[in-house]
């Protein structure tokens, strides 16, 4: 496991946790959590089913996403789903590609946390504000940049699996990231 990956995602858990709970005391007993096309709130939640479903949300679903994303590879390598398995997957590198996937699959909870905290964090701002119509533009635009990281970084991860790529090789003692061959001290 990349310690340095994990060690992100456990603060951004924790901090966006703490930030959650500061913040719930200010929402009213029932909040709106669903807005429909003309901005209009059409679902709400308690203020608890609210918190629980954050808390489920922020620590439950991303640290499954991390961890299947991890695991299922080490324990699972038929179940894997990646571009050119059998060529990443073979004896030589597979040591190096599965450190790749868990490493990323902490990244993802990293995001995962973090859109779902920024997302807390801009409708806590309008239901505290009581607005009782949002924004659309600024679901909107939340949503475009949600996606437009989604995309982004599957793009790259993607791309890391292109065969022959040497983006991750950890067999021959380099590392071949972005900045050039690296040769470990022997």
């Amino acid at each position: 496991m990349n310690s340095r990956s994990f060690i992100v995602f456990v603060c951004l858990v924790v901090a966006a946790a703490a930030f959650v709970f500061s913040t719930i005391d200010q929402l009213p007993e029932t909040v709106a959590t669903h807005y429909g096309a003309g901005g209009r709130a059409n679902g709400w939640m308690t203020r608890s089913g609210y918190l629980l479903f954050m808390m489920v949300f922020l620590l439950g679903f991303s640290t499954l996403v991390s961890f299947l994303i991890g695991f299922i590879p080490h324990k699972l390598p038929r179940l894997t789903n990646i571009p050119n398995r059998g060529y990443w997957l073979a004896e030589e590198r597979r040591e190096g590609s599965l450190q790749f996937l868990s490493s990323h699959g902490w990244w993802l909870g990293c995001l995962i946390v973090f859109l779902s905290g920024s997302m807390h964090m801009r409708s806590s701002k309008l239901i505290i504000a009581n607005h009782r119509r949002c924004r659309s533009r600024f679901f909107y635009r939340h949503q475009v940049d949600s996606y437009s990281a989604c995309l982004f970084g599957s793009l790259c991860f993607t791309g890391a699996f292109r065969k022959g790529s040497k983006c991750f090789d950890y067999s021959s003692g380099s590392s071949n990231r972005r900045g050039g061959d690296r040769k470990s001290a022997g």
